[in-house]
């Protein structure tokens, strides 16, 4: 196994509404599309803690914690931000902020690119974003971008699949191009739809 290229960008962000059954199976919508993907933040909080006993370290754990994502993009659109942040367009394409609005459920799909070219591609298949602050500079001598940057919180689906004999609730599908194991087909699909793991589910 030789050594994995190196990540050097991000590009091709796009969220898909979800909507879960009763048995918690997950549907999502067409997706949408997010241009000019700045930067992409994604921080699982996991932590690995020790238990010492008999005068040393016994025993060890791992757990995930929050899982928090922020994304940074040249400008969010009216639209962009009625989809993603559940408030309302009128008849005149003017956005209301409701107080009692609420975020959707959203899946976001994002690819990493590497030095040799190939690319890491991401789906975070449950969670929902939060308003963003907005800071407005006057221009001066020289040209200061504001951007906008949106944060959200993540979790894991309601629906167990099984693989190998053991039940997974995903929160997050990952694949490699370098991978010799990917499927081509698998990649040049990957923003059509949140991709979700190939197995039968259970509940």
């Amino acid at each position: 196994m030789g050594v994995t290229a190196t990540r050097i960008g991000c590009d091709n962000a796009v969220v898909a509404k979800l909507t879960e059954g009763v048995d918690g199976t997950p549907t999502y919508s067409e997706v949408l599309a997010l241009p000019g993907l700045i930067k992409m933040s994604v921080n699982p909080n996991a932590s690995l803690d020790t238990l010492f006993f008999d005068d040393g370290p016994g025993d060890t754990a791992a757990t995930t914690g929050k899982i928090e994502v922020e994304f940074e993009k040249n400008a969010l659109s009216i639209a962009e931000k009625a989809y993603i942040l559940g408030h309302t367009l009128d008849a005149n394409e003017v956005l209301i902020y409701g107080a009692n609005d609420v975020p959707v459920w959203l899946a976001l799909g994002f690819r990493s690119l590497k030095a040799n070219g190939t690319y890491i591609y991401v789906w975070l298949l449950k969670g929902k974003f939060s308003d963003p602050e907005t800071q407005n500079e006057t221009k001066g001598d020289s040209i200061s971008f504001q951007t906008d940057t949106i944060k959200g919180q993540f979790v894991k689906l309601n629906k167990g699949y099984t693989i190998g004999g053991k039940t997974i609730k995903p929160y997050k599908m990952e694949a490699d191009e370098e991978n010799e194991g990917t499927l081509p087909a698998t990649l040049a699909s990957w923003f059509t739809t949140p991709v979700l793991p190939a197995a039968t589910a259970t509940v």
